[in-house]
This record gives C-alpha cells, structure tokens and sequence, in this order.
C-alpha cells in the first residue's frame, strides 16, 4: 500500500522502489475511487477482471470451437465451469498481487493475438494496425505490471507470428508481421527509457540490483544448482589464482589484472565440483551480455547439465520438485518427486477456504497501513466445502496439466504441420499452440531465470488446462469423425 499513498500524494517518489512497476499500484488507487478504499472495494475491483477473463475465454472458445450444436455448447460451458471452479484461479482472485490480473491479461492476450494471427494487413489495414498497437500497448501494461509478466501478451503474440508466417509465406506477410513484432518491442523499449528517465528526475538511484536489469545477469547464472559464484576473498589472492588448475592462462591473468571479475565454480547434480570459469562484472554486478556469454559457453560445454539444471527448475515451479527458501527470498530446488507439495497455490490462494482473517502475517508497520482493510470471510459454507474438497485434486491437475505440455505442444505442431500439407487453415489448432506454446514458454522463462515459486506458474494455468482439453477434443473428433465417415460410405 506504501506505493499506492505515492499516487495518493501521501509519500514521496524518492521512496519508490524501482524493481516495482507503477501498474498495480496505480490499479489499487483507481479500485480505492471507483469503489472506496475497503476489502469489499477491493474484492468488487477483482471481480470485473473475473468476469472479463471469463468472457474473453468464452468469446475465444466460441469463435474456434463454435456455438450452434449442443456437444459444443457443453465443451465450452464445461470448460468456463472447470475454470470457475477451480480453487487455485478462484483463489488468486482473492488476493491482492499481480496474479489475477495476469490470469487475465494472458486469456486476453491469446485471444487478440488469435484475432491478431486472423487479420491480413492487405485485406483489412485498420484492423491490422488496430490489433498491432492495442498489442504493443498490453506488453508495455504487462511488463510494468510485473516485469517477467510481459511474457503473458508477448509470447501469444510471438506465436501468432509464426503461425501467421506458416500460413502465408509471402515476402510481404513476413515483412509487415515482422514490422509489427519489432515495432512493439521498439515501443517497449521506449517506454522502459521514460519511465527510468521519470524514477531518475524523481531523485531515484538506478545503479543498484534493485534494477531488473542489473540484477539478471547475475540471476541468469545463479539460476540452476549448477552455478555459484565464489565470494571467499581467499579465492581471489594471487597465490590463489597461480597455483587454481582449472584456469586457462588468460583467466588467470585477468584476475591478476583487476577485480571486475568474478569466479563461478560448477558443480555436478550430486554436488561434486567440476570445473571453475571467470565471469565479468562491472560495479560488483555481472552483466546481462556476460552471463549470456557464460551460459552458451557451458550449454556447448556441458550441454546435459545445464538443461537437467532447467528440468529441475521447470520441475519446481510446477510444484513436482519441492523448493525451500533459507532466508525467505530466494527459492531453491530440492530433487525428487513430491507430489503432495505446495508452496504459495495453498498458502495464499488456497488459503481462504481455512483461514477467515484476510490479512497475512505481515510486519507492524506493513500491518498499520492496511488494518483498514481487515475483514472476516464468512462464505457460504457449501461452496467453502465443495472448493475444500476438491483443493487437493486442483493441486494434482496443477502438476499434470504443466507436465504434459511439452507433449501435447508436439502433438499439437503434428496436427499443424498434417493441416499445412493438406493446405488448410484451421482456428482450432492455431488457438491451442497458441494456448500451450505461450504456457511451456512462460514456465521455461522463470525455469532460466530462477524465479521458483508455483504462484508465477499461475498466469498459464488457465491457457495450459484449456490447451491441454482442446488438445483431447481434437483427437475425438478425429477419431469418431473418421468412424463416422466410415459408416456413411458403407451405408
């Protein structure tokens, strides 16, 4: 609430912290105009974006699927039921981070950037441009909202690209999709520049790890159990370094030469060192381009430790690998399948069907600035014990629906690439790799950049479940459809 008595006058810009983006903030002022500054305002605030990612997810389901037979009628009610019901989602809902606008924005950004993959610049130049820029404004939204977030309206986008690319493969398709890609990411470029050149007027210090993009590099190579940097000073005296054999020459002398470089020690997944590289910093923090450098070198190097590091990474935030955190800020895997373990999908989202505070264990100071807020849930007691029985399976199909998405994505691009040769185009199977394409994708992006916790898994929850059960209509309708067919010639 600190950031929201900014908008509010309350407080001063100076005290912004900068890893933060100004969106949600700024959505918790609008809720407090619009709807009083009470847990009921805030719950009817969260409310509209239920209810629009429930539309948007019918009015995309509508549009591959169809609405005239009963069957499909059935698919689709049944799906938005399956979403209403389910704990996790209905949960984040109820809590007051980033997470449920998320769940929706990335329902909304598989929709437009399927309306997106639809529109044909030189049949129809408005929609395109209108498409195009309401695009490029959502990924500058969602990355504010929270910066790896942006993935929620860019990887849809990406895919829809592609699809668009396959489907048409004329110089001039490829030429305006590739101009609307470029210039959203032109656009997200410049208002990143904006808005540190405003925190920089503001009196704010960029140059701290506390920025996104001086703390990645060091992220991106701390990421996997694989990696650690050394911070033993011992490591680092001249005895030291001449006599270390796993230094090249040229390693060794740049350490001698100065201290804008870092030791990186690697170790197997039993926790046996094997090797020891040289990284560059600068202002003790390790580069975006450095850690890149490091990480291609050693994907070359030792290519089946560094994706069995991202396995496990992937593995976690899923909830199939277990995480503990020593210090309550970074998340560390913990090998070996659990399948009863949860981290943050029960104790926040889940956590309002046993708990009837709706104010978590926070410090005294954080606790004053929203004591009035505080209320007692009493839901009605039959749906608090319907969603109490079914939290345990919802924690199940959490895990399954995000493990088998690498598969359905192959089946997925099979079924794509069956409908290419046949010189098709087919809505359906263009919104499904859409839906799971953006899901492995989001999932992989906070396997490669350490963010472990199961609650940045959420904003795919929905494309995943949605991917995975359109995915299983497409092989029944493949399957009964050819018997019928069958029948009707022998008749």
């Amino acid at each position: 609430m600190s950031y929201v008595d900014i908008f509010r006058g309350e407080s001063a810009w100076n005290t912004w912290d900068i890893v933060r983006g100004p969106v949600f903030p700024f959505l918790i002022y609008l809720s407090n105009i619009l709807f009083g500054k009470s847990a009921i305002g805030l719950l009817m605030f969260s409310f509209l974006w239920y209810v629009l990612m429930l539309f948007m997810l019918f009015l995309s389901l509508k549009q591959v699927i169809g609405y005239r037979s009963t069957g499909k009628k059935v698919l689709i009610l049944g799906i938005i039921l399956f979403t209403m019901i389910n704990p996790i989602i209905f949960g984040y809902y109820h809590a007051l981070l980033t997470e449920y606008i998320a769940i929706t924005l990335a329902v909304v950004g598989c929709y437009i950037s399927l309306k997106y993959l639809n529109t044909n610049y030189f049949e129809n130049r408005g929609e395109f441009i209108y498409y195009s820029i309401l695009i490029a404004f959502l990924i500058i939204f969602s990355w504010f909202l929270k910066q790896p977030y942006f993935s929620i309206i860019l990887f849809p986008f990406l895919i829809a690209n592609v699809l668009a690319i396959v489907d048409d493969r004329s110089v001039k398709n490829f030429i305006v999709r590739a101009a609307s890609l470029i210039s959203s990411m032109l656009l997200l470029f410049l208002s990143l520049i904006l808005w540190n050149y405003f925190l920089s007027f503001k009196g704010i210090n960029l140059e701290t790890n506390r920025n996104v993009t001086n703390g990645l590099g060091s992220r991106l190579v701390l990421t996997t159990d694989s990696f650690k940097i050394v911070e033993d000073e011992e490591v680092y005296l001249e005895g030291s370094v001449i006599s270390n054999e796993h230094f090249s020459n040229s390693e060794k002398e740049m350490l001698l030469m100065g201290n804008e470089y870092k030791i990186v020690e690697i170790y197997d997944k039993n926790n046996r060192k094997l090797d020891m590289k040289v990284i560059e910093t600068r202002n003790d923090l390790i580069p975006i381009s450095s850690s890149i450098k490091f990480l291609v070198s050693e994907i070359f190097t030792r290519p089946a430790l560094v994706l069995d590091s991202y396995f496990a990474n992937y593995l976690a935030i899923i909830n199939i690998y277990e995480t503990y955190t020593p210090d309550g800020i970074g998340y560390y895997v913990k090998r070996g399948f659990d399948w009863n373990f949860e981290n943050e999908n029960a104790t926040i989202a889940r956590r309002i069907f046993y708990n009837s505070s709706n104010i978590f264990h926070m410090s005294d100071e954080g606790l004053e600035r929203v004591l009035q807020f505080n209320q007692i849930n009493n839901p009605p007691l039959l749906l608090n014990r319907v969603m109490q029985v079914i939290s345990a399976p919802s924690n199940y199909l959490f895990k399954f629906n995000f493990l088998v998405l690498p598969f359905t994505i192959l089946v997925s691009i099979a079924y794509k690439t069956h409908i290419v040769i046949k010189k098709q185009k087919n809505d359906l199977i263009n919104y499904v790799i859409i839906l799971l394409g953006f899901s492995f994708l989001h999932i992989l992006l906070h396997a490669i950049t350490g963010a472990l916790i199961d609650r940045y898994a959420v904003p795919a929850i929905i494309s995943a479940m949605t991917g995975n059960m359109l995915i299983l209509y497409i092989l029944y309708t493949m399957v009964f459809g050819r018997k019928r067919d069958e029948e009707t010639k022998e008749r």
